[in-house]
């Protein structure tokens, strides 16, 4: 036992189970509930555990703030309460008329990139939409979680773009290295069709310039029939 009275398991029977969680998220979620001393705060994913015995006390003492609405079948698309800040917000950011009903809200960016990779394999504005086994390029390392968004359920191919690790280009993207990535995977017989940037990226943190961004998007959208999808749900935080 242990000064908050969690009951630690022994290193043969955390190993086992461990090595038997699903993901690594699962796993980390076990280890930090389970086998890690009190003192251990994981910081290998984007969770505030520090909040967790704050966040839990009111939720279940305050549940009474939550509208009765709210615990019922809603719009799918999300309230219209909360597209109208948000469609304000992108407006605000993007520089170009968001409306409300341009917004779609969904539990969590795992499920909006699933539903966008969904949306893609049904329709195509120039007349190709994705199939099984089409590629999606990520510069790596990346936040694992995009294997569940566009593998498990969408049958796409995550392919990871390594950054170098040494030297004077070490974990920075450029365009060079995306041209090469999709160069030779379409000279391997693979067919890339999504290109995928988290901006801060995840999880080096490292926001990219508006230069290259715009080198990367000109490229990708003029020289190839890729997607691009940009994850920047830090950018707001």
């Amino acid at each position: 036992m242990t000064d908050d009275t969690r009951t630690l398991a022994s290193p043969e029977t955390a190993a086992d189970i461990l090595a038997r969680q699903p993901d690594l998220e699962q796993a980390l979620a076990y280890f930090h509930q389970h086998v890690a001393t009190p003192r251990a705060v994981n910081l290998s994913v984007a969770e505030n555990v520090l909040l967790y015995h704050h966040s839990m006390e009111k939720v279940f003492n305050d549940i009474h703030l939550l509208p009765e609405r709210y615990i019922q079948y809603i719009d799918s698309a999300g309230t219209e309460k909360v597209r109208e800040p948000v469609a304000k917000l992108l407006t605000l950011a993007l520089g170009a008329e968001v409306d409300k009903d341009h917004v779609y809200g969904v539990a969590g960016v795992s499920s909006a990139l699933e539903c966008i990779a969904f949306a893609l394999k049904g329709s195509d504005p120039v007349g190709r939409p994705l199939k099984d086994g089409d590629e999606v390029l990520i510069p790596a390392p990346y936040w694992q979680g995009f294997n569940w968004s566009f593998q498990e359920r969408p049958r796409l191919t995550c392919v990871p773009v390594n950054l170098p690790t040494e030297g004077e280009e070490r974990y920075r993207l450029t365009l060079a290295l995306l041209k090469k990535a999709y160069k030779d995977r379409k000279a391997a017989g693979h067919t890339p069709r999504l290109l995928v940037l988290t901006n801060p990226h995840n999880p080096l943190g490292v926001n990219y310039s508006r230069a290259l961004q715009d080198e990367i998007y000109g490229w990708a959208l003029n020289d190839t029939d890729m997607h691009i999808i940009s994850d920047d749900i830090s950018a707001y935080a």
